[in-house]
């Protein structure tokens, strides 16, 4: 399972990514977001853009540096460096149940502000959140 982060501050969403070595395999979350931008970044992306009953609305696979990408119904972003090899859902996949508690739980599982790892997100939300189903 793969490293899981969430991003709910201004600040902690603008750093992104960048917190982040390529090779962490990090998942980062970024919560309350609807547009996302590749200003800066070394590396392609693949982002997903999630709704409130966590049905991925867009997914973008390989997004190059210096783009902008906006989806209006969006809740959340999800974001990992491309080059990780794991699965990554497609539009229309479920990748759990949006709830705001879930978020709040989340983020009282980070650890030294890089965020839990899959394990401790997976059983705080009993594994819902990087699950996703075609």
């Amino acid at each position: 399972m793969s490293a899981f982060a969430t991003a709910s501050s201004t600040f902690g969403k603008l750093v992104g990514l960048f917190a982040f070595g390529r090779d962490d395999g990090v998942v980062l979350m970024l919560l309350q977001c609807r547009d996302i931008h590749t200003a800066g970044m070394r590396a392609p992306i693949d982002v997903a853009f999630v709704d409130a009953r966590g049905i991925v609305l867009l997914s973008v696979r390989g997004l190059g540096a210096w783009r902008r990408v906006r989806c209006p119904g969006a809740v959340a972003v999800l974001e990992r460096y491309a080059d990780s090899g794991a699965p990554w859902p497609s539009e229309g996949s479920w990748v759990g149940t949006f709830h705001p508690e879930a978020a709040e739980v989340l983020e009282s599982c980070r650890i030294g502000g890089r965020g839990a790892s899959g394990k401790i997100a997976a059983s705080a939300l009993q594994g819902r959140r990087l699950k996703w189903k075609r």
